[in-house]
C-alpha cells in the first residue's frame, strides 16, 4: 500500500461526497434514525461538495492507493 494525497478541485465533487456519504454512514449511521439520516445526506450533496472545493478558504485532499481513492481530508476555518 502506498498512500499518497493530492488537492481535490471542483472536479472531484462526486468523489468527495461519494467518499463523505460511505464514511459518514459506516462510522455514525446507527446512531441516527434512518429518515433523519437521510435529511443529513441529503444536505451533503454533490453541488454543496462543489461550493466548498470552489471556496478559496477550504483545502480538501484526497488519500489514494494508487489511483483508488480512499478517503478525505478538509481543512479551512472552523
Amino acid at each position: 500500500m502506498s498512500i499518497r494525497m493530492r488537492p481535490a478541485t471542483v472536479s472531484d465533487a462526486a468523489l468527495v461526497e461519494r467518499l463523505f456519504r460511505e464514511s459518514f454512514t459506516d462510522t455514525f449511521g446507527d446512531l441516527y434514525a434512518p429518515e433523519d439520516l437521510s435529511t443529513f445526506l441529503a444536505d451533503c450533496s454533490v453541488e454543496t461538495w462543489e461550493e466548498e472545493l470552489a471556496d478559496p478558504t477550504m483545502e480538501v485532499r484526497i488519500a489514494c492507493d494508487g489511483d483508488q481513492p480512499m478517503g478525505f481530508v478538509r481543512l479551512g476555518p472552523g
